[in-house]
């Protein structure tokens, strides 16, 4: 209970009075800056992304699922209006592992972890198929709450592929997959940062 006090108090702490001590043309930067895209990630992915936050909406969930998100992911996709949807999935994501036992945790977790095992396509296995599986599923998932919004035109939905060594990969464009179809469906992306075959 006392170091939640204390991290408590050390929040406090260090934002108190942040918006005082700006001057006028700092504010009105941050008022003018929005996102530009929304990010869905697991915590455990969070720490390797290097990214502009105040350019993305960011919504973290166990193993990066749509389940259980979306209100969240509604809000953006659907008020806010932001054009692109991202979804990352990492190795060694500890969600994916519960999700193959489905032993412990609450009710909510169980049914997050029921729906990323039922996305995982068989590949139960941990390792890479299971990841692009999973990630996969979730773009799928999203395409069928949001397909309104892709097939208008206002929204693309992408899959990434965080590895272990920290290198971020596109591999699904609005269900496009595998390096030739992403080539081929998007010329002006280097690709280097497509998943290798």
């Amino acid at each position: 209970m006392k170091k939640a006090v204390r991290t408590l108090v050390s929040f406090l702490e260090t934002n108190r009075g942040e918006n005082d001590g700006r001057s006028e043309k700092e504010k009105k930067l941050l008022s003018e800056k929005a996102p530009k895209a929304l990010l869905l990630t697991c915590p455990g992915s969070l720490p390797f992304l290097s990214a502009d936050r105040s350019a993305l909406y960011t919504v973290e969930s166990l193993g990066a699922a749509v389940r259980g998100c979306e209100a969240t992911l509604d809000h953006g996709v659907r008020r806010l209006e932001l054009p692109l949807l991202i979804i990352v999935g990492h190795d060694g994501c500890g969600a994916l592992d519960r999700a193959v036992k489905l032993s412990e945790g609450t009710d909510a977790e169980k049914a997050v972890y029921e729906a990323i095992a039922a996305g995982l396509d068989g590949h139960t296995r941990a390792g890479r198929k299971r990841v692009l599986s999973h990630i996969d599923g979730q773009v799928a998932c999203a395409l069928e709450r949001y397909g309104d919004r892709v097939k208008a035109g206002k929204l693309v939905v992408v899959g990434l592929y965080l590895d272990e060594a920290g290198t971020l990969l596109l591999t699904n464009y609005n269900g496009l997959k595998g390096r030739e179809a992403l080539s081929y469906g998007l010329p002006e992306v280097n690709e280097s940062f497509f998943l290798p075959s």
